[in-house]
Formats: structure tokens, C-alpha cells, sequence
């Protein structure tokens, strides 16, 4: 049995669900978005984005040296414009913790701390 890889990305677990609302009934398009179609899948939604977008991730890792295409770059900038748009956007990040061996404590992880700070300097709420 093929297993679909829902990120060929440098950044995991994103999952956008886009959903309809008719009346009292709900409409859903689903898609198949794995492999080469999920990255403009992705700016698809976010470019397309009216009211609110939400982004619940695991990891968004954005290293110093990141360069203007580097795709967790792009990803801030296309959440950054939707806010500019008017989008209410919102982003959750994971906040785990590592063991530090040779102090023998647990530490909070710093993974996603500069994606967040580029988040929040654009005005998106980040939440972990």
C-alpha cells in the first residue's frame, strides 16, 4: 500500500483544511496535495485567503542564514502579506522539551523561536 507524504518540504506538519459553510450544511473540497502539488497547494490558500488563516506546525524551523527563498522564509513572508491583506492569521507552534546530557536537565527547545519572532514582528499571533 503507497503511503501519501504530505510534506516534501523543509517544515513539517503543516495542514491547511479549507471548508465551506452553505446554510446549515457543510461543504468540503478535499484534494490530494502530497509531493510536488503541495507547495502551491500552500500559497494557493494563503494567497487566496479572505478571512482567517490558522497554522498549527511541529516544527518551523528558519535557521539565521536563511536566505529570501529559503521555504520557511517564504512561507513567513506569504502569512505576513495575508495579514497585510486583512487575513486574521494565527499560528500554533510546538514548545517540547530536550535533555540536555551533560547538564542533566530538560531544556525547552529553541527550534521554532526565530521563525516565531519573524512571525510575531509581522503582527501574527503565535501561540505555543
Amino acid at each position: 500500500m503507497k503511503r501519501a507524504r504530505l510534506c516534501e518540504w523543509g517544515v513539517a506538519g503543516l495542514c491547511l483544511i479549507l471548508v465551506a459553510v452553505a446554510g446549515a450544511a457543510f461543504e468540503a473540497t478535499v484534494e490530494d496535495v502530497s509531493g510536488e502539488a503541495y507547495v502551491p497547494a500552500v500559497y494557493d490558500a494563503l494567497n487566496g485567503a479572505t478571512g482567517s488563516v490558522a497554522i498549527a506546525m511541529f516544527q518551523m524551523r528558519l535557521p539565521g542564514s536563511a536566505t529570501p527563498t529559503h521555504p520557511v522564509r517564504r512561507l513567513i513572508k506569504a502569512l505576513a502579506d495575508a495579514q497585510q491583506r486583512g487575513v486574521d492569521v494565527s499560528v500554533i507552534l510546538d514548545r517540547s522539551f530536550q535533555y540536555d546530557h551533560e547538564q542533566h536537565r530538560r531544556i525547552i527547545s529553541q527550534v521554532n523561536d526565530n521563525a516565531a519572532e519573524n512571525l510575531q514582528a509581522a503582527g501574527i499571533d503565535v501561540s505555543f
